[in-house]
Formats: structure tokens, C-alpha cells, sequence
């Protein structure tokens, strides 16, 4: 079982994003438009640490020595299901290339994910234009410092229906990339309606309301995951 029925589904080209890459260039003292590129996203996902260390955080509470290998897939899936503490030991950089900068903004409040946005000051990078004629569509790069936890939670938002749809391509396409190496992770990244079992938000899409057959389908898909 997996769900990727939510995870997978739908490209960055049918979102109607216009990102625009750019080159600019410096003439007499003022910032020029060379020419204008379609510019598409791209994310790369590296894990920082390692599942060992998990493994160890645990075994230090239970005043267990520490042990040099990595851990079954059952203790991980126990650990991912549990969201105890251990499991923020495990840690990842998630950078995103070319997304819109308002994008960037809305990453960017998830408080324990530590950004990283590429500068748009023209003192400093001599290629952006001008503050005042940048726009908040125009693409930036952005590096996420995260741990497992975190990725959970974010995805309980930014997975939503609700959320703003390129932002919300823009973690899907994270967790694409995270599935290649951690698909028991990924298996438990699902929207707030599925993980709280209803739907918290103020004004809903309906998912869960309008269509309760395969939201239920769905929702014991994802149950069926954590077993």
C-alpha cells in the first residue's frame, strides 16, 4: 500500500505557474533585459544524517549503548508512526530551484525547517534587476534544512487542497524526490483531512465532506500504511 493517489498526481505545467527566468544585464549603471526564458522548477533532496542516529537517540533514553548499523524497517516504521523525538534526528536538505519567490515565502514559515533563499539584492548578485521592478513571481533558490518531523507536518498543509497550488506542486515534487530513498517516510506525508481523520480548515474544499466514499477509501488507505 502507498498513497500515492495524493502524493503523485499532476505536473508543474498544469498548475498555470508563469515563472519567468530572466537574464539580465548591466549597461551604463542600469539593469537591462537580456531576454526572457520559461524557467522550470527542480528540486534535489539529500538526507544530512542517517537512521543510525535515530536508532541511537532511542536507545540513549532506554540507557542503551549505542550500536553501529542502521535499524530495521520495522523499528523505522514504529518510529514514523509514533513521531517520537528520536525520528527529528533524522535530517534532510530540500533545495528548490527557480520556484517563485512567493513560494519561497510560504516555505518559509514553517518554523522548524531552516530556509536558505538566494539573495535578490542587486548590490550583491550585479544580474537581478532593480528592487523596485522585481516581482514576487520572479525565481529564486531555496534550501530547506528539515527533519522527518517537520516534513510530516508540512505536508499535512501543503499537500491540502487548500494550499496555493504551485507551492503545493512544488512539495509533491519533494516528495517524489524523497520517495527514492525513504519510501516509509513518504508513505505517512498525506494532507491534515486524512492525518486528523476530518477536515480542519476554516473554509473546506469539500473532499471530505463532498465525496466521504473515497475520502473513507483514502483514509483507510493511509491507516492501512501506519499498520
Amino acid at each position: 500500500m502507498s498513497n500515492e493517489f495524493y502524493i503523485f498526481g499532476g505536473d508543474f505545467h498544469n498548475t498555470g505557474a508563469n515563472i519567468k527566468q530572466q537574464n539580465i544585464f548591466v549597461q551604463d549603471g542600469e539593469s537591462k533585459v537580456k531576454e526572457e526564458q520559461s524557467a522550470t522548477p527542480r528540486v534535489v533532496v539529500r538526507r544530512v544524517t542517517s537512521w543510525k542516529e535515530v536508532l541511537n537517540a532511542a536507545r540513549f533514553t532506554q540507557r542503551k549503548p549505542e550500536v553501529d548499523h542502521e535499524p530495521s524497517d520495522e523499528f523505522k516504521q514504529k518510529m514514523i508512526k509514533a513521531e517520537h523525538s528520536p525520528l527529528r534526528c533524522l535530517q534532510f536538505t530540500i533545495d528548490f530551484y527557480d520556484i517563485p519567490y512567493y513560494a519561497s515565502v510560504h516555505l518559509c514559515r514553517h518554523v522548524h525547517a531552516q530556509p536558505f533563499v538566494s539573495t535578490s539584492r542587486p548590490d550583491i548578485n550585479g544580474q537581478m534587476k532593480p528592487r523596485d521592478e522585481q516581482k514576487k513571481s520572479d525565481p529564486v533558490n531555496m534550501r530547506l534544512l528539515v527533519n522527518a518531523q517537520e516534513i510530516i507536518n508540512i505536508s499535512r498543509v501543503r499537500l491540502c487542497n487548500k494550499a496555493e497550488k504551485v507551492t503545493q506542486m512544488l512539495w509533491r515534487k519533494a516528495m517524489r524526490e524523497l520517495m527514492k530513498t525513504e519510501p516509509l517516510l513518504v508513505r505517512a506525508c498525506v494532507p491534515n483531512c486524512l492525518y486528523r481523520g476530518f477536515c480542519p480548515e476554516i473554509k473546506p474544499c469539500g473532499f471530505s465532506t463532498d465525496n466521504t466514499k473515497l475520502f473513507n477509501l483514502k483514509k483507510n488507505i493511509y491507516n492501512k500504511i501506519l499498520d
